[in-house]
């Protein structure tokens, strides 16, 4: 692979656990927070519910947590790795960038301060404790990484071949089946 692979993988899960799975599957669809512009005292229709209880009136794309800010606080994963000596300088451009885009969402009424708050938190966790199993020196090991991102590889294409090879079969199917009932059709009205 031209990247290392555990900085691939890294980069990808970070991306998909985080802003991804943890915070628009399993937290936006199912807390249930109301939006700020949402909120009777700010002449919305729903009742206020604080970060801490789920279960509002929200029932699809909900307050807690903000996506926005989980995918500006994601950009941490990639300044993180920076080389050494520009790392600080990658971190402050994360932080500054995260923090930019969180105060717009919070300004613009969309989220409250808590749920950007909480969605750099949980997102940066996940980017810790990620890097920590991917990229600490005593744990990483790139050619055993490489070996399964491989097999998997193999595995999809192979998957992928049999859904086509499936496909195009069926395809042959139903075209002789529309041939054959063309010709009958063409004869029928040809006896008329």
């Amino acid at each position: 692979m031209r990247m290392q692979p555990s900085v691939v993988v890294f980069l990808v899960a970070s991306f998909l656990i985080g802003p991804g799975i943890v915070t628009n599957v399993v937290l936006k669809d199912n807390w249930g927070r109301p939006r700020p512009n949402h909120v009777q005292q700010f002449a919305g229709p729903s009742s206020f519910v604080p970060w801490w209880q789920p279960g509002g009136e929200c029932r699809r794309n909900c307050s807690f947590v903000s996506g926005e800010a989980s995918q500006a606080f994601w950009t941490v994963a990639p300044a993180l790795l920076a080389p050494p000596q520009l790392r600080p300088l990658a971190l402050a451009g994360a932080a500054v960038f995260s923090a930019s885009v969180s105060s717009l969402r919070v300004a613009f009424g969309r989220h409250f301060v808590s749920d950007v708050v909480f969605a750099g938190i949980f997102t940066i966790a996940i980017i810790v404790l990620l890097y920590r199993l991917l990229l600490d020196p005593i744990r990483r090991n790139d050619d055993m990484l490489e070996r399964r991102i491989e097999l998997v590889a193999i595995r999809l294409h192979q998957g992928s071949a049999a859904c086509l090879a499936g496909a195009g079969n069926a395809l042959t199917f139903a075209g002789t089946a529309l041939r054959v009932s063309g010709r009958h059709l063409h004869n029928r009205v040809a006896a008329l």
